[in-house]
């Protein structure tokens, strides 16, 4: 399966500058999760890179927060990344895993931590937070001998853990 234009909402181009907020990037990274765990797609395009869904200001010299999360997103599923499922046990909670120990965690709601299981044991990890204030803060950890992790979520986030290196 192929996804040659995903995205959250088809006529968002029509809306008056949204592409600076952070709505906007939180609603395409539950946009992406959704498409990937429904479909198991192998390829998934953005939008556009030009035109009529920037990913920067038009001077090219502003990223913008949907910027950062695709980044985000794009170092978590790497060619070749295999999806696995991931169970939250909190139906707002998103979060779609790999099989090499990565991780999305998509937080549309209040802040919470989350721990995380499965991983290998004491392997370190990159973990990478955005929110509306601020995006791609990154943090290093290492997973405890059990292969567990604990990980905080800020509210209406995008978290994403990764093998580091």
């Amino acid at each position: 399966m192929w996804c040659l234009e995903a995205g959250h909402d088809a006529q968002l181009w029509q809306a008056r500058d949204p592409w600076a907020s952070w709505e906007n990037a939180l609603r395409t990274a539950l946009a992406y999760e959704r498409t990937l765990r429904l479909t198991e797609a192998q390829l998934m395009s953005y939008w556009t890179y030009q035109d009529n869904y920037p990913l920067v200001s038009q001077d090219g010299k502003t990223p913008y927060p949907v910027q950062r999360v695709m980044r985000q997103m794009e170092r978590v599923f790497a060619k070749g990344a295999r999806v696995a499922w991931v169970e939250t046990g909190v139906s707002e909670l998103r979060a779609l895993g790999t099989t090499s120990g990565a991780a999305l965690l998509v937080n549309p709601v209040g802040p919470g931590r989350v721990r995380l299981s499965g991983l290998p044991v004491r392997q370190a990890v990159q973990i990478t937070v955005s929110t509306a204030e601020r995006q791609g803060v990154a943090t290093s950890a290492r997973t405890d001998a059990q292969g567990r992790l604990e990980v905080g979520l800020p509210a209406r986030s995008v978290v994403t853990v990764r093998p580091a290196g």
